[in-house]
């Protein structure tokens, strides 16, 4: 029979991999974000493509993780802050998934107008995914470091681009009344920025699961 010292030892190097195994998908998503970001600013049909195909490298690794999330907690059974830390590593690591669903979804949009002419400049959507690509960083620096202060930056930041995503529509909505003739693409570009979005609510869950995981309490649980 394994003695204390020797079972905090699995559980420390069971922990180890399952923070390294979060890092490795953080930096998958990363990756597709930054290359549906790009796909969409150059209408590269390729890079679109290239995003749509490593979604399966995602998944892989969500399955991975959760698959060490059940083993950490069925042998090793951990206590406190290391049942909140696999706990949190769930939530994260599906909230990582859908994010890289959203770029998938972005790409296909690409797919479906890089050969069209945008009927005008984008205006609110790069301003947009400037602030969503500064989330992601934070969140996923805040969920690594254990840092609180990036994941209250990621929660600010989420407020203005609630409103930025609301001046899109808006945008788009003129545009339709203007000419009908360009409702199919002002549709698209409202689809991405419903995409984007959805990628900043996600960061922002990163962002709120760290602050669980820090002070063990969640933000919306707190006064409670």
């Amino acid at each position: 029979m394994k003695g204390v010292f020797a079972l905090d030892k699995d559980l420390d190097k069971a922990m180890q991999q399952l923070h390294e195994e979060l890092i490795t998908m953080g930096c998958l998503v990363e990756g597709a974000i930054d290359s549906v970001l790009e796909a969409l600013s150059q209408k590269d049909k390729e890079l679109a493509q290239n995003v749509i195909n490593g979604d399966d490298l995602v998944d892989d690794q969500e399955k991975r993780i959760e698959q060490r999330c059940l083993k950490i907690i069925a042998v090793e059974r951990p206590v406190g802050s290391d049942l909140r830390t696999v706990t949190t590593a769930l939530k994260v690591v599906g909230d990582l998934e859908r994010m890289a669903d959203s770029s998938v979804d972005i790409a296909c949009v690409v797919l479906r107008l890089a050969d069209v002419e945008f009927v005008r400049p984008l205006r609110h959507i790069p301003i947009m995914v400037e602030m969503i690509s500064k989330m992601i960083t934070a969140a996923l620096n805040a969920y690594i470091h254990r840092d609180i202060k990036q994941a209250q930056q990621v929660m600010e930041i989420l407020k203005e681009v609630r409103t930025r995503f609301q001046s899109v529509v808006d945008d788009m909505s003129a545009l339709m009344k203007e000419d009908v003739s360009t409702v199919d693409q002002a549709v698209n570009f409202m689809f991405v920025a419903k995409y984007f979005s959805t990628m900043s609510e996600h960061a922002g869950n990163v962002a709120e699961w760290t602050m669980y995981l820090i002070k063990g309490v969640h933000p919306e649980d707190e006064g409670l």
